[in-house]
């Protein structure tokens, strides 16, 4: 018995559908991705290429294995320098009507995920704007330019046949290797541009989109608005397009300094109203301003945080507001001060329970 139906366990008088069933077993223990051995695999494969074909069948049996290798039986084609890649009979075996349509490793025949359409890249777009704006919300019209693959001059690339790659074939001694790589006729996308009067025989022409943005009141950095379909263009049949992604970065502010929903502001007093107290016209986002008397906080103590409730950015929906947190630095005096100063002062503190 020859080594072929020794591979695949078979009797020589073994029926067409026995040998197919053998080899349905053994491909599912032996295929590499199962962990078997690719070598293995190879000569399971290149058996059943031979016993799975009655004219290759028939001339095998009649020259048997050395008559074979020595080329005696390959005659009129089929012979062992046109074994297939094992994987692609492998593919073909499983990849449609067999073992009820699945993919014995996972995925549906004909659904493989390496076949799936390939997405294309998001642009993405940073979109600065101020604090003001971000505290008040806005509305921006943007216009974005999309290059697209004109679709009136494509015809299918004569090279690749419209798959954007091309096969080659390299024989190892009994086997048949089919190695593909990028049609270089057409760059891999599968199509070539005949020219035509709408792209000026550039292949590619920019269509404009008008794009309407609403940011709403107390947006933040990274807040982002997707449009579908304005990415990467598609250049191949297989393929999708990708997304604009437009992105929000919010500018520092020359006042104010943003911590979620809450605004932080740092103002500048002297000592004396420090102690003594003073009414300070605190500016806002909204153009307005509101008055901030500081007596009613004591004396006010640098380094301390001063919490003015509902002053900040707008947040969720509503009119909820986060808070002002209010900072002081104290331009303290400088230089000596008399005796008479010191004698005023020591006196003021005595009396205010303050040495």
């Amino acid at each position: 018995m020859g080594k072929f139906y020794d591979c695949l366990g078979v009797n020589q008088t073994a029926s067409k559908d026995e040998i197919k069933k053998a080899y349905k077993k053994l491909a599912v223990q032996l295929h590499p991705d199962k962990g078997g051995d690719p070598e293995k695999f190879k000569e399971l494969s290149a058996a059943y290429q031979v016993l799975g074909d009655d004219e290759q069948r028939a001339r095998y049996d009649a020259v048997g294995d050395q008559g074979w290798e020595q080329g005696a039986g390959n005659q009129g084609g089929g012979g062992p320098g046109d074994f297939m890649n094992a994987n692609n009979i492998f593919e073909q075996f499983f990849g449609g009507g067999g073992m009820h349509g699945h993919h014995p490793f996972g995925g549906g025949g004909g659904g493989r995920h390496h076949n799936a359409p390939r997405r294309c890249a998001d642009h993405r777009h940073a979109m600065h704007i101020t604090l003001s704006d971000a505290f008040r919300g806005v509305k921006k019209t943007l216009k974005a330019a999309v290059k697209s693959t004109c679709s009136k001059c494509r015809k299918t690339c004569y090279a690749c046949q419209g798959v954007g790659n091309v096969t080659h074939v390299q024989r190892m001694g009994l086997f048949t290797q089919m190695m593909k790589r990028q049609c270089e006729t057409c760059n891999g996308s599968g199509v070539q541009c005949a020219g035509c009067s709408e792209c000026d025989g550039r292949g590619t022409w920019n269509k404009m989109h008008v794009l309407d943005l609403e940011l709403p009141p107390g947006v933040s950095t990274g807040w982002a608005k997707k449009f579908t379909g304005l990415g990467e263009q598609a250049t191949r049949q297989d393929e999708t397009p990708g997304d604009l992604i437009i992105e929000v970065l919010v500018q520092p502010d020359r006042m104010f300094e943003r911590n979620g929903a809450d605004l932080i502001m740092t103002a500048m007093i002297s000592f004396a109203e420090s102690v003594l107290g003073k009414e300070l016209q605190i500016p806002t986002l909204d153009e307005s301003s509101f008055t901030f008397n500081s007596s009613e906080w004591g004396v006010i103590k640098q380094g301390e945080t001063y919490r003015i409730a509902g002053r900040g950015m707008p947040k969720g929906v509503g009119n909820a507001r986060g808070d002002l947190l209010l900072k002081f630095k104290i331009n303290y005096p400088s230089g000596k001060i008399t005796d008479a100063q010191r004698t005023a002062l020591l006196q003021a503190f005595e009396n205010c329970g303050w040495t």
